[in-house]
C-alpha cells in the first residue's frame, strides 16, 4: 500500500513531462506522421555509382551490375555480361561519340586484389597494373580514367594509358593524394579532387598536373563539372561544413556558399533538372531550371532524420548563387527537387532525408523520359523519386 500511495503522486508529473516532451518535439513527431510505407529495394546494400553507356545507365551493388532504360531495370534485351567479382565501382570516358565503360572489381578478398575491367564488345578485358599498388578508385574525366591507389597507407594516382595503367607526374605519393573525384571542362582541362591535397590541373596528362593555388591542405570530397553551354563550370566541395568553390584553370573562388547547420558533406553531388512540362511538376519552376543537389551528414550524427541533400540554385553558366537549402522548402519561389506539394519538405524529412546517401544522379531524357532522380545510399540500397500510388515521394527503387 505504501508503494501506491508513493506511485500515485508521481502519475501527474509523468503525464506532465509526457506532454512537454511531446510539445517541445512537436516538428519531429509531425515528420514522423509523413513518412511512407517503406518498399523493398530491388537494389539492396550500398550500390556504387551511376553512369551512362551508350544511352543506358548503369550501377551495381555487390556482384551484380544492373542496367537501366525506360524506366525497366535489367531487361534482357540489354543484358551485358557480368564483370566478375565484388564491383566497387563504375566509370565511363567519353571522346566524340566514343564510350569506354569501366569497372572497378575485388575477385578475392586478399589485397591487392582490386582489378580495373574495361567492356570490350561483350567481354571484359583486364588493364595490366604492374605498378603493386591496389586500385581504390577509378573516375573519368573526358577521354582519360583517372584511377587513385594505395601502397602502405599512400596514395598514387594513375590514368589509363590504353590497356596499361602508367603513373601521373606532379602529384606526390602521399597520405593526402587520395584521389575523390576528376572532372573535365570541355575546353581541354583536367581536374583531380584529392582528400586533403587539393586540386590538381593539367591540360594534357601525360604531361603532368600542378595544384590549384589556395586549394593546398584542404580536404575535399567531389568535384562535379557543370554544363553552361558555350563553356563548363567545374565545382568542388569541401567536407567540413560543405563549402563550394569553382575552379578554373590555376584558380579557385570560394563561392561563399555552405551546408546549413551543423553540417558536412558526403561527397556526392549532382545536377538536377526540372522535368519536362508534360509530367506533373511544380508551378514555380520551368523545365530546363536546374540544381545543384549535394549529399550531407550531422557531423557527429546526433539525430535519425540529419542526413539526406541539400540544394541551391544555378546560373545559366553553371555558377552556384544564392544559400543550400532543405528540398522542399521552396524558399523565395526558388525551383526544388521535391514537387512543391502538400508537406513536400516533411515527407522528404521521413524518408530520403533521414538516409546517408553516397551518389545522386538524374537519369537524362535519353534513358528515361521522366528524368527521374536517383540516389545510392550507404547501406539502404538504391533509392529514388517518382510517383508511388499518386503521391510523389523518395523511396526504394523497387
Amino acid at each position: 500500500m505504501k508503494h501506491c500511495f508513493l506511485f500515485k503522486p508521481a502519475v501527474p508529473l509523468l503525464v506532465a513531462a509526457l506532454f512537454a516532451l511531446v510539445a517541445c518535439n512537436e516538428p519531429i513527431f509531425y515528420t514522423i506522421a509523413q513518412e511512407v510505407a517503406p518498399i523493398e529495394p530491388r537494389i539492396k546494400g550500398g550500390p556504387t555509382n551511376f553512369v551512362v553507356f551508350n544511352d543506358v545507365m548503369y550501377v551495381a551493388s555487390g556482384n551484380t551490375l544492373h542496367w537501366y532504360k525506360g524506366g525497366e531495370w535489367d531487361t534482357s534485351t540489354r543484358r551485358v555480361s557480368q564483370p566478375g567479382g565484388r564491383i566497387n565501382s563504375l566509370a565511363v570516358t567519353k571522346s566524340g561519340t566514343d564510350q569506354c565503360l569501366y569497372a572497378l572489381c575485388y575477385p578475392s578478398d586478399t589485397p591487392p586484389s582490386s582489378v580495373i575491367k574495361r567492356l570490350v564488345g561483350t567481354d571484359w578485358i583486364s588493364l595490366d597494373n604492374s605498378t603493386g599498388y591496389n586500385v581504390r578508385h577509378i573516375y573519368a574525366a573526358g577521354p582519360n580514367l583517372f584511377i587513385s591507389a594505395e601502397i602502405s597507407n599512400s596514395f598514387a594516382v594513375f590514368y589509363a594509358d590504353g590497356g596499361s595503367i602508367a603513373q601521373i607526374s606532379g602529384i606526390d605519393v602521399a597520405t593526402k593524394t587520395e584521389l575523390c573525384g576528376a572532372a573535365y571542362d570541355e575546353a581541354g582541362g583536367y581536374y583531380l579532387c584529392t582528400k586533403g591535397g587539393g586540386i590538381y590541373y593539367a591540360t594534357d596528362p601525360e604531361s603532368g598536373f600542378s595544384q590549384v593555388s589556395g586549394t593546398n591542405d584542404i580536404f575535399f570530397t567531389g568535384i562535379i563539372s557543370i554544363d553552361g553551354g558555350s563553356t563548363s563550370k567545374i565545382v568542388a566541395i569541401e567536407r567540413r561544413f560543405g563549402k563550394l568553390y569553382t575552379v578554373n584553370g590555376s584558380a579557385v573562388v570560394d563561392t561563399g556558399i555552405f551546408l546549413q547547420g551543423n553540417y558536412e558533406s558526403t561527397g556526392a553531388l549532382a545536377i538536377w533538372e526540372a522535368p519536362p512540362a508534360s509530367l506533373e511538376a511544380p508551378s514555380n519552376f520551368s523545365p530546363g531550371s536546374r540544381l545543384l543537389l549535394a549529399g550531407q551528414t550531422l557531423v557527429g550524427g546526433l539525430s535519425a532524420y540529419s542526413n539526406g541533400y541539400a540544394e541551391v540554385d544555378l546560373y545559366s553558366d553553371g555558377t552556384p548563387y544564392g544559400a543550400f537549402r532543405e528540398p522542399g522548402t521552396n524558399l523565395s519561389g526558388s525551383p526544388t527537387s521535391v514537387f512543391d506539394l502538400d508537406n513536400a519538405n516533411d515527407r522528404y524529412k521521413s524518408t530520403i532525408g533521414r538516409l546517408a546517401i553516397n551518389y545522386m544522379f538524374q537519369a537524362p531524357a535519353r534513358v528515361d523520359s521522366g528524368m527521374t532522380l536517383f540516389a545510392s545510399t550507404q547501406n539502404q540500397g538504391v533509392w529514388s523519386y517518382r510517383s508511388r500510388k499518386d503521391l510523389y515521394q523518395w523511396n526504394a527503387e523497387d
